[in-house]
């Protein structure tokens, strides 16, 4: 007599192995006519930073020369927007498989959350020019501080480009930022993010950092003419200060977003992660499938990339049949899909019946 009887023969996974990468051929062929616009426009945006920067080069507009690494960065968004769209295309990016379990969507966080780094750095490198100035300003000694503060202030206040001119590229920029974030930005994407800046929400504004770029560019534009009422204003000293307290404070915020996203958990606020579970809870525990005897010992709840959410949960079934427990799966796949509206959602139930 055989004790030990071996298990049934369970059907194979349906997950494939692997799905093949694309080729930079076949990944240009598969762009559809509005996927190529947005990468037109967006090389576009990538050679408008190069242009603002020569401009501030040869006339020495040392504004410009933040300017354009503002827009700079702003491109390279828009470039990683457009590369996620057409990568979408394809099989690899957003379908699991054995070699890459949720796709190769999170390369998007990655990348996402290497420029945002790279942003706080631009910022804390402006906070340090500022700082340094002033200390030097602060050192120097009084007739000699109030010589050179006169002649410096003077340089900065004119502008060697012609003013017609110089308000063209101030408005290039705010063009093409703004034709950036409502054409390539894509805000069903990156709505979740949105959430994190209360002062983005219901504006036509898609992107964080396309903010800076416009708030800099507005300075830049009334510049001139407030620079010519009194020649002894810091607004340049001031301006430069609060630039690069709101790039800290955006980037650092970014960073704290997508830093939850790789480490595999809820993004977004402790409270609002307890809220929304609870509420899964209570959900589940009131629907007539869910017995008193059945109880859920754990939930967990984390973002994948951004637009893939994955809930755990595991639950004790005390008795029950095959009918109780697949009609119980079927009604928490509704309910969790209901209070996770406009979200890709995987949902993993593991029910051990006792």
């Amino acid at each position: 007599m055989n004790f030990f009887q071996e298990p049934k023969a369970r059907a194979p996974l349906k997950i494939p192995a692997s799905f093949p990468i694309p080729t930079i051929n076949e990944f240009f062929t598969s762009c559809n006519t509005l996927q190529k616009q947005k990468l037109a426009w967006s090389f576009f945006h990538l050679l408008t930073s190069i242009i603002i920067f020569l401009v501030g080069f040869k006339y020495s507009i040392s504004s410009f020369s933040t300017l354009s690494h503002l827009i700079f960065y702003d491109s390279l968004g828009s470039l990683t927007v457009v590369f996620v769209d057409i990568m979408s295309n394809f099989d690899v990016w957003s379908k699991s498989s054995i070699k890459f379990p949720f796709g190769l969507g999170r390369v998007e966080v990655l990348f996402g959350f290497a420029l945002s780094v790279s942003l706080i750095f631009v910022g804390c490198d402006l906070i340090s020019h500022f700082a340094e100035e002033f200390m030097v300003s602060f050192f120097n000694d009084e007739e000699g501080h109030d010589h050179t503060s006169g002649h410096n202030h003077h340089n900065s206040n004119s502008i060697d480009i012609n003013l017609p001119l110089y308000e063209f590229f101030v408005l290039l920029t705010v063009t093409v930022t703004l034709v950036s974030s409502n054409m390539v930005v894509n805000k069903e994407r990156v709505n979740n993010m949105i959430t994190n800046f209360s002062f983005l929400k219901n504006t036509i504004i898609n992107n964080p950092t396309h903010f800076i770029t416009l708030i800099f560019s507005a300075y830049l534009f009334v510049y001139p003419f407030v620079a010519s009422f009194d020649s002894d204003l810091k607004i340049n000293e001031a301006s430069t200060l609060f630039i690069s307290v709101m790039i800290c404070y955006i980037g650092w915020k970014i960073v704290r977003y997508l830093g939850c996203i790789i480490l595999l958990s809820y993004p977004n606020t402790k409270k609002s992660y307890n809220a929304i579970s609870n509420a899964i809870i209570k959900d589940i525990k009131d629907l007539d499938q869910f017995k008193s005897n059945y109880t859920i010992s754990n939930l967990i709840i984390f973002r994948v990339h951004l637009k893939l959410l994955t809930v755990f949960m595991n639950i004790k079934m005390v008795g029950g049949s095959d009918d109780d427990e697949l009609n119980l799966r079927y009604r928490i796949n509704e309910l969790v899909k209901q209070h996770m509206d406009g979200d890709d959602i995987e949902i993993t139930i593991d029910i051990n019946r006792i």
